[in-house]
């Protein structure tokens, strides 16, 4: 009797593992902003892109996944599945224009696998965080000649599972045009807590909190087009689009709300006085806006196969539009959107590679000529509003992807690094800048790889 077992399935059954601790592990971020809307949208993609100013709606590269577009995933190279996973570890200073605090904040970034599915199809599925949320906002007031303090806390944020699909619409030699698509489910947790705190003299007021735990799921989707274009062996363009559809998320709200004093002097513990209002499962909506991006991407090449270093130079740009002030929350007839406003993103970034020809082993060609070489800028007007002004925010980034072939397999690792800022101190706002480390893992083994081959007993 013949036995016949497939390194496959154990591959598989690692990453779904890995995708359960991504969940348990979860995401974060420390920035008062993030108590807008459902927190701040996880722009950023893996490493590869991000060290390219998050450059990616154009890119096409075979040994890259790109979820950012799923036109994309009809150019992974055939045999070659690609595994990606992403952190980012965060360095933030909080600047106000009496004050400042710093604080770190280690996030997983992506975690996703894609893989060609014959001469015209490729599919892809992974976990991304959609949004994060965590800020802790202390604000004091002068209430009666005594310190009435404000405290606002808030943590969570939303996850997007994704599973997509594209095709090659047109498959000619020099001019391909691809079409894909993403489902998403969306789903997470938002936690806020507000406190008010009266001076100890005021014997007549007592401290109130308030906390709400708002429950987000629902389904959503994205559709992108890739237009490539090879004029000749030295160059290229790439054209590419995506739309994510508007979609209304189901939303229950917990609130529970008291009264309560302070007793103790050294450790202060929380007594009762009275429950406020206790609810749960209040259902409403939430409103997500529609999302238009786009990007443009030019390849140079050198054509002279008698040159010992064989150049590639990237070029791109990409636009992202995002209406946030048509966000919306609905409960009980009573509608607000946070006084979002629109999101406009322009980013420019560039790739350099001396010899792109990664197996290449020949004596002559160093392994860091093999490097891709990056560094991109991005510059936004962020969804939010506070203070009566859009807040800007802007990012240099700078970063090296590192190949590693191995037989009929490739790998690599990416590292970027990002300074940036959002916000101002002005009209008593605060001004975030942050220091952004971006690690990313992409592996792709070939299915002559021993993942991949059957193995046969008797």
């Amino acid at each position: 009797m013949k036995f016949y077992f497939s390194i496959y399935n154990r591959f598989l059954l690692t990453f779904f593992c890995l995708i359960s601790s991504y969940i348990l592990v979860g995401q974060g971020t420390s920035s008062p902003y993030s108590a807008f809307g459902v927190g701040l949208i996880n722009n950023n993609s893996q490493a590869s892109f991000a060290s390219m100013g998050n450059v990616r709606i154009a890119n096409s590269d075979s040994v890259l996944l790109n979820y950012s577009n799923p036109a994309s995933y009809c150019f992974i190279s055939t045999g070659m599945p690609i595994v990606n996973i992403g952190v980012t570890q965060r360095f933030n200073k909080y600047e106000t224009s009496v004050d400042y605090k710093t604080k770190a904040n280690f996030t997983f970034n992506n975690l996703s696998m894609g893989f060609r599915m014959g001469k015209r199809f490729g599919a892809a599925f992974g976990l991304l965080p959609y949004s994060r949320v965590g800020y802790s906002i202390v604000a004091t007031e002068d209430f009666q000649g005594t310190p009435l303090i404000n405290r606002f806390e808030g943590k969570g944020g939303l996850y997007s599972f994704f599973i997509g699909f594209a095709g090659r619409l047109l498959n000619a030699r020099n001019h391909v045009i691809s079409l894909g698509v993403n489902g998403k489910y969306l789903f997470g947790k938002n936690e806020a807590v507000r406190i008010l705190e009266f001076d100890q003299s005021l014997s007549n007021y007592y401290n109130s909190n308030v906390s709400t735990s708002l429950r987000l799921r629902g389904f959503s989707g994205d559709v992108g087009l890739l237009y490539q274009a090879r004029f000749s062996d030295a160059f290229a363009m790439n054209l590419g689009l995506t739309y994510s559809i508007g979609t209304n998320l189901k939303a229950f709200d917990d609130i529970f709300s008291y009264t309560f004093v302070y007793i103790g002097t050294d450790i202060r513990v929380e007594s009762v006085i009275d429950t406020v209002e206790y609810v749960e499962d209040v259902e409403g909506r939430t409103r997500l806006p529609h999302i238009l991006k786009a990007g443009l991407n030019f390849e140079f090449k050198d054509p002279d196969i008698n040159h010992k270093n064989k150049y590639r130079i990237l070029l791109g740009v990409d636009y992202d539009y995002e209406p946030w002030s048509n966000y919306q929350e609905v409960f009980n007839d009573v509608v607000s959107n946070d006084g979002l406003g629109d999101f406009h993103r322009l980013a420019l970034g560039i790739q350099y590679t001396p010899h792109y020809l990664y197996y290449d082993k020949s004596p002559n060609i160093s392994y860091f000529s093999k490097v891709n070489y990056r560094l991109g800028f991005q510059f936004a007007k962020s969804s939010i509003i506070a203070g009566g002004q859009q807040i800007s925010q802007m990012e240099l980034n700078a970063g090296f992807g590192f190949p590693l072939a191995i037989k009929k397999s490739s790998a690599s690792i990416n590292l970027g690094v990002g300074l940036g800022q959002r916000g101002t101190v002005n009209d008593n706002l605060v001004k975030e800048s942050y220091v952004g480390i971006y690690f990313g893992l992409s592996l792709s083994p070939g299915v002559n790889n021993l993942w991949f081959r059957k193995r046969k007993y008797d």
